[in-house]
């Protein structure tokens, strides 16, 4: 069935807000448990992990930032389907334009355009959609929503649908 997703079947500013500030918790969450875990480790004499850290310039800061934002975005939606925590949460999820589960290399792609300066802001429009999700070809849905549209268009199918022919066994 061919079903491309319009604006109306696309979650709103609001869900897209509430995802981006979930997921944003969770990576410093991240960041903060490899902080700790590599204090941690200092108890047992292993020192490296933590030196490594403590000794962090800012242009590298920013780079374990964004690798670890990166495995975050990438890792999540590649392996379900196309959600986060926050899209779970939410109830949300990522299709392609023509509602099909994005590939890897999608979920690259849009990870990849979220590092675009300014891509937040490309959200403050009357059609929000962020420039990670149209340079992918990508959409992010409410999943209940969607797939209540899913159901009718195939009730609809169905009825449009010829029955094979019974045969006759009454001769």
């Amino acid at each position: 069935m061919d079903f491309q997703i319009t604006h109306q079947y696309r979650a709103g500013m609001g869900l897209r807000f509430a995802n981006y500030i979930i997921d944003l918790l969770v990576q410093y969450g991240l960041i903060f448990g490899i902080g700790l875990f590599a204090g941690l480790l200092t108890y047992a004499d292993i020192y490296g992990p933590a030196e490594f850290i403590g000794t962090l310039n800012p242009i590298q800061e920013y780079i374990f930032g964004y690798l670890t934002s990166f495995i975050y975005y990438f890792a999540f939606e590649a392996l379900t389907g196309g959600r986060t925590l926050g899209k779970y949460i939410t109830g949300t999820k990522v299709l392609t334009e023509w509602a099909e589960k994005p590939t890897a290399g999608t979920f690259v792609k849009r990870t990849l355009c979220r590092f675009i300066p300014f891509n937040p802001f490309s959200f403050l429009t009357d059609n929000p959609r962020g420039w990670h999700d149209s340079i992918s070809g990508t959409v992010v849905v409410h999943v209940k929503t969607f797939e209540r549209e899913l159901e009718l268009r195939k009730g609809f199918d169905q009825i449009g649908a010829t029955q094979p022919e019974a045969e006759n066994t009454w001769q």
